[in-house]
């Protein structure tokens, strides 16, 4: 449970209202059942109002804690929907390898609050649309007194995940906002960013009707010229 708090907070969901909080209501059973903990033990005429206000919060706690816990199984054991997971229970999101997944003039702009990662990526996968990646920024400091034979230290480094819609066989350019966590430390010499796809998520194409999803459509010339084949022997 306690767990389960810590990783709600962390996304920061818990600032728009208390109630969504699902550790907003466990201090609240401890402050009460220490006020009929110490009723039971100071007041002898209110001990069984004390003790039945113990169980009642004893059964709330109970039966909090196995709705948190279905919950967290319906969720893969997290309590929370996993970013870039799929609404709709029909579709199943797959993991699409990353060597099918092509970056083209990636670039990080501005100072850090926030950084902007824009460039271009082709999705190569056959069948699967691509709708999520994970892309690992490293930016360099390169200067004099590197001790690494590369002549640069690593100045900072992060993973940035991002949602898209990319179709097989196409690309297209993005651009987004990547926070750096902390302060932005100061380089000593020529700065280099250096970019990977680390991980990459798709879900499968829906093929018309009475067609599989192997068989490429006729494009509207190819409609064209099979048209004009079969009037042929008309006109003659």
């Amino acid at each position: 449970m306690h767990e389960h708090c810590l990783r709600f907070r962390r996304q920061g969901e818990h600032q728009a209202h208390r109630g969504d909080d699902p550790c907003y209501a466990a201090p609240v059973y401890w402050i009460l059942a220490a006020i009929f903990a110490l009723l039971a033990l100071t007041v002898p005429r209110l001990r069984p109002f004390a003790v039945v206000g113990c169980v009642v919060l004893a059964l709330l706690f109970s039966w909090a804690l196995v709705q948190r816990m279905r919950g967290d199984d319906a969720t893969g054991g997290t309590g929370l929907q996993r970013s870039g997971a799929p609404s709709s229970p029909g579709i199943a999101s797959q993991v699409i390898d990353t060597a099918q997944v092509s970056a083209e003039r990636l670039v990080l702009q501005g100072s850090g609050a926030p950084f902007e990662l824009r460039g271009h990526l082709r999705n190569e996968a056959t069948g699967l649309r691509l709708r999520s990646v994970t892309i690992r920024i490293t930016r360099w400091d390169c200067h004099e007194r590197v001790l690494d034979p590369s002549g640069c230290d690593i100045l900072w480094q992060d993973q940035h995940w991002m949602p898209l819609t990319i179709e097989p066989g196409e690309g297209r350019a993005f651009s987004t906002a990547v926070w750096m966590r902390g302060s932005v430390p100061r380089p000593r010499g020529e700065l280099k960013d250096g970019f990977e796809v680390i991980a990459a998520t798709g879900e499968p194409v829906q093929a018309p009707v009475g067609q599989s999803a192997e068989e490429p459509l006729l494009r509207d010339e190819q409609v064209e010229v099979s048209l004009e084949q079969a009037l042929a022997p008309a006109r003659t």
